[in-house]
């Protein structure tokens, strides 16, 4: 009579402990192996906008990425409030700004952009991206003067280890709006979200 209750308390047991274990390797999965955005690189600062991308021009950057996985460009874009920009806007993700082929292409429709808000241009995670500098650029061949978007800049060279290409042309003391988002472990998000916290 007394086996009974003993192998009921035991099975029972044995139930909690595989589920606990089950839990806890579910866990340790989500710390190491699940990935979130973070944000790298956060350059808001502007001071005035590009001028239209039209045609044959462009608009980009050069930076370095401080982590692995790059995995977005956001870029502050300039829509002028109330214009009805209606033609396709091309990122271009590159090695160098000289580079002849991309790496990555988004295409997006202006109807998208918020006036002076950033737009997230995501692309498939880059594993080796630490380190490395990249050149990323925005293109929009159909579009005409007043059907046409613009990007945000500050002229104060907020972000000295890249150089804006404005018209074509590298210039030093001119940098866009830009933030770069990486793809890290969630349990390495956590800790940097807990101390970023405590830390105000």
């Amino acid at each position: 009579p007394r086996v009974f209750p003993l192998l009921v308390y035991t099975f029972d047991m044995l139930q909690k402990t595989t589920l606990y274990g089950l839990l806890g390797i579910a866990i340790v999965f989500a710390l190491l192996f699940i990935r979130v955005p973070e944000v790298g690189e956060n350059q808001e600062s502007h001071t005035q906008n590009s001028g239209d991308i039209i045609g044959d021009g462009f608009v980009g950057q050069t930076f370095i990425a401080s982590q692995n996985y790059l995995s977005s460009i956001g870029i502050i874009i300039a829509t002028h409030s109330g214009r009805d920009n209606t033609h396709p806007v091309i990122f271009h993700l590159k090695n160098s700004a000289d580079a002849q082929s991309d790496i990555q292409t988004v295409t997006v429709n202006p109807n998208r952009f918020g006036d002076n808000q950033f737009y997230d241009f995501a692309f498939k995670p880059i594993s080796n991206s630490k380190g490395k500098l990249f050149f990323f650029s925005l293109t929009s061949s159909e579009s005409v003067t007043d059907n046409a978007i613009a990007v945000d800049i500050s002229t104060k060279d907020p972000y000295p280890s890249g150089v804006a290409y404005i018209r074509g042309s590298g210039r030093q003391n001119i940098d866009l709006a830009f933030r770069a988002s990486y793809n890290i472990p969630f349990g390495v998000h956590a800790i940097r979200t807990t101390k970023a916290f405590l830390s105000t």
